[in-house]
C-alpha cells in the first residue's frame, strides 16, 4: 500500500551521478541505465540526469538545483570509503541537515558485514578443500 502511495505523490525524479572515476572514463556508469528503467516501470519521469566530480560544493550545488525542480532526487557514487567519497556530507549540507551516527544502523552493518566474511571464508575453505582433493594422487592397488 505504501508503494502505491509513493508512487501517485512521485511524478519526476532526477538523478545524479558522482564520480571523478566515471568522468574521466575509468569506470563506467552502469546505474543511470538501471535507474532510468527502474524509474519509467514505476511511472516516474526522469527530468534530469547530472554527472558531476566528487567536489562537494558541485554536489551541494547540483542536488539544491534538482531538489527544486523534482520530486525525488537520486543520487549514485561517492558513497565508499575514500578521502574522495563526499556525497553524504554534500547532501546534508545541501538539505540543510547534520550527519548524525545511527547506533542501530552501526550494529545492523557490522553485523552483515561479519556474516559476509564468514560467509567468504566458509567459501575460500570450500574452494580450498575441492581443490586438494583434486589434486591428491590416487592410489592405485596392485
Amino acid at each position: 500500500a505504501d508503494d502505491q502511495r509513493l508512487g501517485s505523490e512521485i511524478k519526476t525524479a532526477g538523478l545524479i551521478v558522482v564520480g571523478n572515476e566515471i568522468l574521466k572514463g575509468m569506470t563506467p556508469d552502469t546505474n543511470t541505465p538501471f535507474a532510468m528503467a527502474l524509474l519509467k516501470q514505476n511511472g516516474v519521469a526522469l527530468k534530469r540526469v547530472s554527472l558531476i566530480s566528487d567536489k562537494e560544493d558541485d554536489i551541494v550545488d547540483e542536488i539544491r538545483r534538482q531538489v527544486s525542480a523534482c520530486d525525488v532526487v537520486i543520487t549514485s557514487g561517492g558513497l565508499g570509503p575514500t578521502h574522495d567519497d563526499v556525497t553524504l556530507y554534500a547532501v546534508a549540507r545541501a538539505l540543510g541537515q547534520r550527519m548524525v551516527q545511527n547506533p542501530d544502523l552501526i550494529s545492523l552493518i557490522r553485523e552483515k558485514k561479519k556474516r559476509r566474511r564468514l560467509a567468504e571464508a566458509s567459501q575460500q575453505a570450500d574452494r580450498s578443500a575441492a581443490t586438494s582433493s583434486t589434486a591428491a594422487p590416487t592410489p592405485t592397488q596392485k
